[in-house]
């Protein structure tokens, strides 16, 4: 299949996380290293104490070489033994009690209220020039009622164009390095209609091809076809362009476009899992593969038309609405 290459847009530095942070992939690595320790100040431990006794054993006139012996084979190794053990119960103590490793949420929408936040979210205003796409992206195809955000897609003229669709993101306002994001939604449906829920650098233009040196990498939580609404697909693209590429898997499962249904993926720096209603979908573990610590940002979308869905027929029914429950980003610091 012929592949995407997104949108994106600049990001700035997220100030919400503040202080040193550790992944999970951070804390066993600091594990591995304070195990390490444990063995170098065991072996100190047990030299400088064999020296004491050894020391002790040559001054006294009272105790017989035999006994002095004995003294220092079994009394130096069970000494430093303890000794290992205590510094490594101290160390796993404070490794899981340290209060930088708190998982905890740092990014949530529920779309209550009549309104979307503008202080979270952009809602695009421009005609789509990627992957073929047929849609112009209108600022009032996006609106927010009853707990529940609404991206619409229809057939209207409007900038040029015969569709107009929604399409929203966390431009300058929200990004994040490592850590997962869950969405629950329910997918539209249609031959053309295209949903998408996805992670992306910030450096690019929106609905325009993205300059080879920013892109990828691109984490496509969930994207579908909407005249397949049994199947969903989780992809991560990696490398440099033009040594680029992706990894992805189809989950086919329940009609997503007649209810609502969990996306998510983890990203941290050993591994990128994707879920479907909390099963996972696809596990990439390849570092080769994994993106960089640069920050993300969030983006929902609903294309018409283009390389991956076709173009909407006789068939599709018009308007469609993509509706998002919530979003939520959590990490650890």
């Amino acid at each position: 299949m012929s592949r995407k290459r997104r949108p994106c847009q600049k990001v700035t530095t997220n100030t919400v996380y503040g202080g040193w942070q550790m992944t999970p992939a951070e804390v066993r690595r600091s594990t591995a290293i304070k195990t390490r320790l444990c063995f170098v100040l065991f072996l100190i431990r047990y030299f400088i104490l064999k020296c004491l006794f050894l020391t002790i054993t040559s001054t006294s006139t009272e105790l017989s070489e035999k006994t002095c012996s004995i003294r220092v084979i079994i009394d130096m190794p069970i000494c430093g033994f303890l000794h290992l053990l205590a510094v490594c119960a101290g160390l796993a103590v404070a490794t899981q009690t340290s209060p930088r490793l708190n998982y905890i949420e740092i990014f949530r929408d529920d779309f209550n209220g009549g309104y979307v936040d503008a202080t979270r979210w952009n809602r695009a205003n421009v005609a789509s020039t990627v992957n073929e796409e047929l849609q112009y992206y209108a600022p009032d195809e996006v609106w927010q009622a009853d707990g529940l955000l609404n991206l619409r897609s229809q057939k209207r003229s409007h900038g040029g164009r015969d569709y107009t669709s929604g399409r929203i993101d966390t431009k300058d306002k929200f990004n994040f390095t490592y850590g997962d994001v869950e969405w629950r939604a329910k997918l539209p449906t249609g031959q053309g209609i295209w949903p998408a829920l996805w992670l992306l650098r910030g450096e690019c233009p929106v609905a325009t091809p993205c300059p080879i040196q920013f892109w990828p990498p691109e984490i496509d939580v969930m994207e579908a076809r909407g005249d397949k609404p049994h199947k969903v697909q989780s992809t991560l693209h990696f490398g440099v362009y033009p040594n680029n590429g992706y990894v992805t898997n189809f989950t086919t499962g329940p009609d997503y476009t007649a209810d609502f249904h969990t996306y998510k993926v983890l990203w941290d720096p050993d591994q990128v899992v994707f879920y479907v209603d909390g099963e996972v979908a696809l596990r990439v573990t390849d570092k080769r593969q994994i993106p960089a610590a640069e920050p993300m940002i969030l983006i929902m979308n609903t294309a018409v038309g283009g390389l991956y869905s076709g173009n909407p027929d006789s068939t599709t029914p018009f308007p469609q609405n993509f509706v998002i429950d919530y979003v939520s980003v959590h990490r650890w610091q």
